[in-house]
Formats: structure tokens, C-alpha cells, sequence
């Protein structure tokens, strides 16, 4: 289990280094803890609304709110991502953000969330900063939210849960399959897997690209 660790911290630090230089602007821990503060009421709200179909949806916009799932999508193809102005990245991305919602309304709709607390922030070298939270869902969820400005808003471009990275995870996931059929047959593959999702019609509306 450290060993894993270890390992994912190592590739996430390897991911996210290189911004070190790029970087022009700086994060204030006060300003990216008040923002996932609002992305967590609203959160806590929408798991309260009635009907599932409602709940789905609103937990699919907050999503696209917090999360820069361009910059996630291309921290999650590695080399495959270097081109995030050609029309591949950018279905990539599209048909990404509806799987990764699927997937967190799946987990995480029905969930009975009692409670949650930013607990603690953490500056990074890049100007990123790491905003921790503990929920209380039929145990104790420990989530790190990594957030950049980006344009001059902060935006969410990494989550780790219990120590577990999500742009590592898909980035191990979706290697394979990239070292055989590249970019373009990933995105064959995802379109795939997301022909029948809920969230997608809500995902291309709001990025403005089906």
C-alpha cells in the first residue's frame, strides 16, 4: 500500500511540476478554501433535493463549475494531451467530463452525506493550492481538492481521495489503450461508453461543443 502511494504521489509531483514555471499567478489558500467551501453548500444541498434525475443534474453542473476538465484531460493523457487545440482533445475532454460525472452522480448520488469541513489548505511550489476535506458519509471520506487559477478563477485540476489521485487513476487507466489505438482511438472507445449518458447532452450544452 506505501509502495502504491509513494508511486502516485511521484507521478502526480511529475504531472504537476512542470507548471512550476508557467505559472504568473499565485493562489490565496483563504480565496481556494472559500471557493470549495460554496462547491461543497451546493453540493450538500443538491444531495438533498428530491428525485434522482434532479440530484444527477445538479451534481453534474457543479462539477463542470469546479473542475477545469480541460486541464485534467490533459494531465490525464500525458504526452497524447500536448495538442489541447485539435477537435480529438476537445471531444476527449467533452465525452471525459460526462464519464467522470457518471461515474461521481453513480457513486456518490444516493449517498446519505452528513456532514463536511474543509479541514486544512496546503500551498504548493506552482502557486496551486490543495484544499483538504473530511465527510462524513457511513464513515469518513478524506478528499484533497487541487486548486488553480485559471483566467483568474480558481478551478479544481486534481482529487484525492484517502491518497488515491483521480488524474493519476485515468491516466493508468487509459495508457494501455492509447499505446494501441493513440488519441483517436480513444476517443472511439469513449463515445462508446458515454452514447447512453445522462450527463453528456448537459456537458456539450455547457462547453459549447456538440
Amino acid at each position: 500500500m506505501l509502495r502504491k502511494l509513494t508511486m502516485i504521489v511521484a507521478v502526480a509531483f511529475g504531472v504537476f511540476a512542470p507548471q512550476a514555471a508557467m505559472s504568473q499567478q499565485s493562489l490565496s489558500a483563504d480565496l481556494a478554501r472559500d471557493f470549495i467551501d460554496r462547491l461543497g453548500q451546493r453540493t450538500m444541498a443538491a444531495l438533498k433535493s428530491e428525485g434522482a434525475q434532479q440530484r444527477g443534474t445538479e451534481l453534474g453542473r457543479i462539477l463542470l463549475d469546479g473542475l477545469d476538465f480541460d486541464t485534467i484531460a490533459m494531465h490525464t493523457l500525458g504526452r497524447y494531451g500536448r495538442r489541447p487545440d485539435s477537435s480529438e482533445f476537445r471531444e476527449f475532454a467533452t465525452l471525459f467530463a460526462a464519464h467522470v460525472i457518471d461515474m461521481a452522480v453513480e457513486k456518490f448520488g444516493n449517498m446519505p452525506v452528513e456532514s463536511y469541513a474543509v479541514t486544512s489548505t496546503q500551498p504548493m511550489p506552482n502557486g496551486d493550492v490543495v484544499v483538504n476535506t473530511s465527510v462524513a458519509a457511513a464513515g469518513t471520506i478524506n478528499a484533497g481538492w487541487r486548486v488553480r487559477l485559471m483566467a483568474g478563477a480558481p478551478k479544481i485540476v486534481d482529487i484525492v481521495v484517502d491518497g488515491y489521485s483521480m488524474t493519476t487513476h485515468f491516466n493508468g487507466q487509459f495508457q494501455d489503450w492509447l499505446s494501441k489505438a493513440g488519441l483517436e482511438g480513444l476517443v472511439g472507445k469513449m463515445r462508446s461508453q458515454v452514447r447512453n449518458s445522462p450527463s453528456l447532452v448537459v456537458v456539450r450544452e455547457i462547453r459549447g461543443n456538440g
